[in-house]
């Protein structure tokens, strides 16, 4: 299909978006797969399939108090 990141910015909003998602840093929301099945004629079946998203870290606090209240309840 020969696309650059560019040329994805509009699908996407943004540019910090567009390197996230395709750093696979940040999901595709319904509204992203919409698009790009639309405009691009993507299958919504390949777009929507669950993928792997590199941990960034900032949810370890919470993961963290969740584990404990789960601990504590049990």
């Amino acid at each position: 299909m020969g696309l650059k990141q560019k040329d994805l910015i509009p699908f996407f909003e943004s540019k910090s978006t567009t390197s996230k998602i395709l750093s696979c840093k940040a999901h595709l929301t319904l509204k992203h797969i919409w698009i790009l099945s639309k405009e691009l004629n993507f299958p919504v079946q390949l777009l929507a399939k669950p993928y792997r998203v590199d941990d960034w870290g900032f949810m370890k606090k919470f993961d963290k108090s969740i584990t404990n209240q789960i601990k504590a309840n049990a």
